[in-house]
């Protein structure tokens, strides 16, 4: 389980991506919970210029899904 973070440490294409994955996104006012950090098995961020505060969530997503997809093969 793999949770988003804009505090991690380590960016996406940082991380070695598995065949199986369970991505956790949170929103974009409080992200994801600390209990649930707490129990994933590593927290990510995905990169983005100085000037972007966030990303939607559904574009998150689609930007983790695509990572994993694409190094997995």
């Amino acid at each position: 389980m793999i949770v988003t973070d804009l505090k991690a440490e380590k960016y996406t294409h940082e991380y070695t991506m598995s065949d199986k994955l369970v991505f956790v996104l949170g929103n974009e006012a409080n992200g994801v919970s600390d209990k649930m950090k707490a129990l994933s098995d590593d927290n990510i961020k995905i990169p983005m210029e100085d000037t972007q505060e966030s990303l939607n969530v559904g574009i998150a997503a689609a930007i983790l899904m695509y990572e994993q997809y694409t190094r997995s093969e």
